[in-house]
């Protein structure tokens, strides 16, 4: 988990996620500077799961989860923590999330 740009901390006799505080410079220059609105379970796991597996399609994103992203789902990540779109898609048709 060293390289991961996250760390694991327990808190309250459970988990949390938190940014690596080498990353803070990066984060700030992004210009967040809080998270809209709570992120349900799903909302997430999806936010999770592209910051771990990044670049990542949709279609990868169903293969982890074993169920359809929705496009709705993907399209309010970067209002709630600055995830883009990718540069450029891969193959035809696969746009990637970053």
């Amino acid at each position: 988990m060293r390289d991961r740009p996250y760390e694991m901390v327990a808190v309250a006799g459970g988990w949390q996620h938190r940014t690596r505080p080498r990353l803070a410079g990066a984060i700030r220059a992004l210009g967040i500077t809080a998270v809209v609105g709570e992120l349900s379970q799903h909302e997430s796991l999806v936010l999770m799961a592209v910051a771990d597996f990044q670049p990542v399609t949709r279609g990868e994103l169903r293969r982890i989860f074993c169920k359809e992203v929705s496009r709705d789902t993907i399209a309010a990540l970067p209002a709630i923590a600055g995830s883009r779109p990718g540069r450029a898609a891969r193959s035809r048709a696969r746009p990637t999330l970053m």
